[in-house]
């Protein structure tokens, strides 16, 4: 039986491959949009503080990013391996490429209709802004 890749005039391209450490639960109440970019963060790039209104489904493709969190926490996450952001306030969280080469992020937003998909936040207390900021390190493709 023929792959469904190969039917005529199909065409599949893989963008990213992850594997999840655990289980996978996403839920979003209420009207959701669903948006999936590309993000890159050159080295010495900062996302700057922040949250996202609904939960977001990351795959890292290439470089090594390095989570802070407001509980003075982080998490270092390299090729291949899946994030899964909580949604909401209380997960405030900011991401910094130490190394030398740009992070390549494939991200899937589960944001309410009509919500920003990324809310800046103050810095939480104890942790220092680091890097650059997000407008100097960071570039996304819708």
């Amino acid at each position: 039986m023929p792959s469904v890749e190969s039917a005529a005039g199909l065409q599949a391209e893989l963008l990213a491959t992850g594997k999840i450490r655990s289980g996978l639960s996403i839920a979003a109440a209420g009207p959701t949009e669903i948006t999936y970019r590309r993000v890159s963060i050159q080295p010495s790039g900062f996302t700057g503080w922040h949250y996202h209104p609904g939960p977001v489904a990351v795959i890292v493709e290439s470089g090594v990013l390095t989570r802070m969190f407001s509980d003075g926490s982080s998490e270092v996450s390299g090729p291949g391996d899946i994030i899964i952001e909580p949604a909401g306030p209380e997960h405030v969280h900011a991401g910094h490429n130490q190394g030398n080469v740009p992070v390549v992020l494939y991200m899937a937003y589960f944001i309410p209709c009509g919500a920003e998909h990324t809310v800046a936040a103050e810095a939480p207390r104890g942790c220092r802004p680091t890097g650059r900021t997000a407008q100097a390190g960071l570039e996304t493709a819708a």
